[in-house]
């Protein structure tokens, strides 16, 4: 079994981005939701195994991560809404297509000196959210 790590970095972008969404977000607007988001989006990262897109039940997801499918749903909701991914549901799950985070918080981030290279060199935010 591995176990991946999301970049303090990455939480602390993800919630900076959740904070600036309207005020109409169906999550929780807790800090700890910033982590559960950013792990979220970290995994599927991982998932999709360097390529864009990725496919999931959500039912499935929810079950192993103890929380309600309303929640990931949610999650997705939010990630989508700051423009990191994308997707779209059928009967045989949800496919996920992953973009690259808005210039702005990247742009932000560098400018609150956030950005950090990781272990292996690049930045570990947000374009990888999996720790190098």
């Amino acid at each position: 079994m591995r176990f991946y790590a999301v970049s303090t970095e990455a939480v602390d972008l993800t919630y900076r981005a959740l904070q600036k969404l309207d005020r109409g977000r169906t999550g929780s607007r807790r800090p700890s939701r910033a982590l559960r988001v950013a792990t979220l989006f970290g995994h599927l990262q991982f998932r999709a195994r360097g390529g864009t897109s990725v496919q999931v039940g959500c039912r499935q997801l929810a079950e192993a991560w103890h929380l309600h499918p309303r929640e990931i749903r949610a999650d997705l909701l939010d990630l989508e809404a700051i423009g990191w991914l994308s997707f779209t549901s059928s009967t045989t799950g949800l496919s996920i297509r992953l973009h690259e985070p808005q210039d702005s918080f990247a742009a932000d981030a560098q400018r609150a000196g956030a950005l950090s290279a990781g272990p292996c060199g690049s930045l570990c935010m947000p374009r990888s959210f999996v720790s190098c």
